[in-house]
């Protein structure tokens, strides 16, 4: 379904789940292969107005990330970074007195 996940406005800020993941993606492949891009930052942001996806898309990207790099090896950087991605959304989220305190504002 379409979901909006930001505080971009009107159409701006809708979107399928999927098209986020597979965008998403595609900033990590041209990451992984030119050493060039945003690399895992779409995973947690919004391409358009930058601010950190939140509620239910934030998750639902979050365990998408972790699904598409759990078959790498344990050692693989992105595969470990993409837990991380999933793992931000727990913490963010637990308890709302720590939210803050685990919120990283300016990690890509």
């Amino acid at each position: 379904g379409i979901v909006s996940g930001c505080v971009c406005h009107g159409g701006m800020g809708l979107a399928h789940v999927a098209c986020l993941v597979r965008q998403a993606e595609m900033a990590v492949n041209e990451f992984e292969d030119q050493g060039t891009g945003v690399g895992m930052a779409k995973w947690r942001r919004c391409f358009d107005c930058g601010q950190r996806f939140h509620g239910v898309v934030e998750f639902a990207l979050g365990w998408a990330c972790w699904k598409t790099y759990l078959g790498r090896p344990d050692t693989d950087n992105t595969r470990c970074m993409s837990l991380d991605v999933l793992g931000e959304r727990f913490r963010c989220h637990h308890n709302p007195k720590t939210r803050s305190q685990y919120s990283r504002p300016n990690c890509i």
